[in-house]
């Protein structure tokens, strides 16, 4: 126990309150020491690994490099390819507290090493009615975008769907509000999110890490409806999201304009041409989807509409652009087995800035069979036939693919 030497204070009444705050002080640290010494912090870890090969005859390649999880198209090479390995963690912080990290390190196009930072978002749950999360998350349209990550052994087919990959923004750097609410025997679901604007770069969608480079931002919604009883396993849901965005020549690496398309002093013309902004678009999207998981089968279909404008075009300003892609994909569990096919079309105009400068945002229709095998619980092969149909003109020649894949997680 502390003691206070009262005669060292001029007034009595001064020390006795500068005794009583610091022992008052010395109570709260304690207690506060031992609150966080009694929170036990676990980290549940998980890690993904995957080693396949791919096969294909020329044609208008649909995904990319040694990894089905690439969003940039290349045509790419026969042979043998390592995967994606993903470290998956979930730090459980309290009751409420959240936070989510997905690391993935994989093999590009090139055959460089890359790591990225898949997710890594922080939240906070009030109730099952409204969760908040902040952070790099999977934009929450459709089911497929976020009920599967980069860790293979849970997607069921080797590759997603190419719409998925690289011709619609998968990740948002922001703020997502989640939550559910009973309805009857089923639930009420509802995701808004919004975040940095995007932007093209590379022939891919960038969603903006540090800040967007133009001063809009992407807002979005899912609805969705869990049902219950003899419904039991459906959802479906409506989802839409909306954004500008941008692609420039090259941008400005440091100050306070960094991330910002750069300014390139006009040497003949008016000020208006010194911006080296090539294309600016305004996204526009809607859709609804539905999954069902029972008596042995999935079903998962999505539907996504687009209206976009071009605001800044070199070739069609002001031009009005109507495009759409959907997927449907049927599987059926026969003890280990899980046989699969899925079908997959887009109508990308390709008038409209925001597709035509993407390397997956072609017209296309694919369709694919395959099979699923558990090994067991943390391990699986899969196998995978696709029929290509290339339909942006100039057209490519038709293609066909072929992928194996063996999938673990640990």
């Amino acid at each position: 126990m502390h003691k206070f030497y009262l005669t060292k204070y001029k007034s009595g009444v001064a020390a006795i309150a500068a005794s009583s705050l610091l022992l008052a002080s010395g109570i709260l640290a304690s207690g506060m020491a031992h609150a966080v010494d009694a929170l036990e912090v676990r980290i549940p870890v998980q890690v993904f690994a995957d080693v396949g090969a791919f096969a294909r005859t020329d044609g208008s390649a649909t995904t990319s490099g040694t990894s089905p999880t690439n969003s940039v198209t290349v045509p790419e090479r026969n042979g043998a390819f390592v995967g994606t390995l993903t470290l998956f963690a979930s730090p459980q912080l309290g009751d409420r507290a959240r936070s989510l990290f997905e690391l993935v390190s994989e093999f590009n196009a090139s055959g460089s090493n890359v790591i990225t930072v898949e997710r890594a978002q922080i939240g906070y749950a009030f109730n099952d009615a409204i969760t908040v999360w902040g952070g790099r998350f999977h934009s929450p349209y459709g089911y497929w975008n976020t009920a599967y990550h980069h860790g293979a052994q849970l997607q069921p087919s080797v590759a997603r769907p190419v719409q998925l990959s690289g011709a619609l923004p998968a990740h948002t750097i922001g703020l997502w509000v989640t939550g559910q609410f009973n309805a009857g025997s089923g639930k009420l679901t509802y995701d808004l999110y919004g975040g940095n604007s995007t932007r093209v770069s590379g022939g891919g969608i960038d969603p903006n890490h540090t800040s967007g480079n133009n001063k809009n931002k992407n807002i979005g919604f899912n609805f969705g409806y869990n049902a219950g009883d003899a419904l039991e396993g459906l959802r479906i849901g409506v989802h839409g999201l909306e954004g500008k965005v941008t692609e420039c020549a090259s941008l400005v690496s440091s100050g306070v304009n960094a991330g910002e398309c750069a300014v390139i002093p006009a040497v003949v013309g008016p000020p208006a041409v010194s911006a080296d902004l090539i294309e600016k678009s305004k996204v526009t999207m809607v859709g609804a989807y539905t999954h069902y998981d029972n008596y042995n089968v999935e079903f998962i279909a999505e539907y996504y509409r687009f209206k976009n404008t071009n605001l800044i075009s070199v070739a069609a300003p002001d031009y009005e652009a109507k495009s759409s892609s959907s997927f449907a994909q049927l599987g059926y569990t026969l003890g280990d087995w899980i046989p699969f096919m899925r079908y997959e079309k887009t109508r990308y105009d390709q008038a409209d800035e925001f597709f035509r400068n993407l390397s997956n945002g072609k017209s296309y229709n694919k369709s694919i069979v395959g099979v699923r095998y558990e090994l067991n619980s943390n391990a699986v092969l899969k196998g995978e036939v696709a029929q290509i149909e290339s339909l942006t003109a100039p057209s490519l020649d038709d293609s066909k693919e072929v992928r194996v894949q063996y999938a673990i997680r640990f």
